[in-house]
């Protein structure tokens, strides 16, 4: 929208349209293993997880309709579902006492020690054991318009409150996380932990099949400050690539302190190639690990 108030639309002035809305905020608690073998060339990693989803939107398409000739109209049509670990009441926005259970799933991550300079492994994540049963849906549907707006220079205009309805309960829904698998190579070329280069390829399915993706990312990381017990204090990496249907090019750095790591991360993102170097998404993460 921002792009068509600013460079125009020479082609065609009235667009209508679909677009896809979906989403899941998940909760969970869970514990990781370490171990070798193979005289210590094989290290595995399994991590099982209980979950909850805070929140759920399946996959549903939106229809718009767009005018920019002589004013800006938008509206939006169409029905999504909504779950919740909540009971809905006849208000759509109160929540009752919490019914639903979450589920649980494993993740399995292996590395083989080909060579000093040279690892291949593999990750398996969450993998679905038992799935999370969501009993509170609601349906909401949208019609009417967004924005209204006769002279794009006279002022901000009518800002339309699109009718929203809310339909009868929902079946149960069963939930999984989704499904993600990928094989990777670590490539040391000083035959040491302080440079890693990672190629990486594989697939992310949603829920179990709503959607599938494929992963290629490649990933330069750089370890540096080595204390006794501990082991590298600084990681900061690098990576490019596309993972789960965007275009993403990644800096982050760690600070690890065997108990606590501090993770910060800023990144680019899009779903067309060219794009994601125009800063037409971005993204930043920060985060806290605790353990031992």
């Amino acid at each position: 929208m921002l792009d068509l108030i600013s460079n125009g639309n020479s082609s065609e002035h009235d667009q209508s349209g679909e677009f896809a809305v979906s989403g899941a905020v998940f909760a969970e608690a869970g514990l990781k293993w370490h171990g070798t073998l193979l005289q210590k060339k094989l290290r595995i990693s399994i991590a099982p997880a209980w979950y909850l989803p805070l929140l759920y939107i399946p996959k549903s398409n939106l229809t718009y309709h767009l005018e920019t000739e002589n004013r800006l109209f938008v509206s939006i049509d169409g029905t999504m579902s909504v779950y919740t670990p909540f009971s809905f009441s006849t208000d759509p926005f109160s929540i009752g006492p919490l019914k639903d259970f979450g589920g649980f799933d494993v993740s399995l991550n292996g590395e083989y020690s080909l060579f000093p300079f040279l690892d291949v492994g593999g990750t398996l994540s969450r993998i679905p054991i038992v799935p999370s049963k969501l009993s509170n849906g609601q349906g909401i549907t949208f019609a009417g318009d967004i924005i209204n707006n006769e002279n794009l220079f006279s002022g901000i205009g009518d800002i339309g409150s699109p009718e929203i309805n809310t339909s009868d309960s929902l079946d149960t829904l069963w939930v999984v996380r989704p499904l993600r698998f990928d094989v990777y190579v670590l490539y040391r070329p000083f035959k040491k932990d302080l440079l890693i280069i990672k190629p990486s390829i594989g697939f992310t399915a949603i829920n179990p099949s709503e959607e599938v993706y494929f992963n290629g990312i490649l990933e330069a990381q750089l370890n540096v400050g080595t204390i006794a017990n501990i082991g590298q204090i600084f990681h900061l990496y690098l990576n490019t690539g596309i993972e789960e249907g965007y275009w993403r090019h990644r800096l982050g750095f760690a600070l690890n302190f065997r108990a606590v790591e501090l993770d910060i991360e800023a990144g680019l993102k899009s779903q067309h190639y060219l794009k994601s170097y125009q800063v037409s998404g971005a993204e930043v993460s920060v985060g806290m690990k605790f353990g031992w």
